[in-house]
């Protein structure tokens, strides 16, 4: 069994002066990330892995839960991808069934659309809908990640 928890980037300034890519957390999404890591962390939800998007919003929400959590990873340890930066499901898709074997329970922090169609077309389940901050969590009934595929995956959590 092996377990996705997929977040979307917390809310993010809206400010001409910075790219796309580099805008970074306001402070409501700074206070949802921070909420959304309790939430998670007292559901018992520690991955052994984090992979995100290198876009500052999204690289600061993992951030925030790396330094929240507890979890016993460090900023350093984040394995940041270019391909999560404004994804299509097939690349979330393909990230996932890139990952190493040595993980069991991955955290993915990318960016919508993408990322709420990955999530509908993992767990089967076209009710999902990512606000910024949200959460998802995914039960994949596989051995190995390369066996991941769309419909293969159980809604087992939503944090909106």
């Amino acid at each position: 069994m092996k377990y996705i928890t997929l977040i979307r980037h917390a809310a993010a300034v809206h400010d001409s002066s910075y790219r796309d890519y580099d805008r970074p957390l306001r402070q409501k999404g700074i206070d949802k990330a921070r909420l959304n890591t309790e939430r998670l962390t007292s559901l018992g939800f520690q991955p052994d892995l984090i992979i995100s998007s290198p876009a500052e919003r999204a690289l600061q929400t993992a951030e925030i839960f790396i330094s929240e959590s507890g979890c016993g990873l460090a900023p350093e340890d984040i394995l940041q991808l270019e391909s999560l930066y404004l994804p299509s499901p097939g690349d979330i898709l393909e990230c996932i069934q890139d990952i190493d074997e040595r993980f069991s329970d991955v955290f993915l922090f990318s960016h919508n659309n993408g990322l709420s169609w990955a999530a509908q077309e993992l767990s089967d389940d076209r009710s999902i809908l990512m606000p910024t901050g949200a959460a998802v969590r995914i039960e994949l009934n596989i051995d190995s990640w390369q066996d991941t595929a769309f419909g293969k995956g159980r809604r087992l959590d939503f944090l909106p």
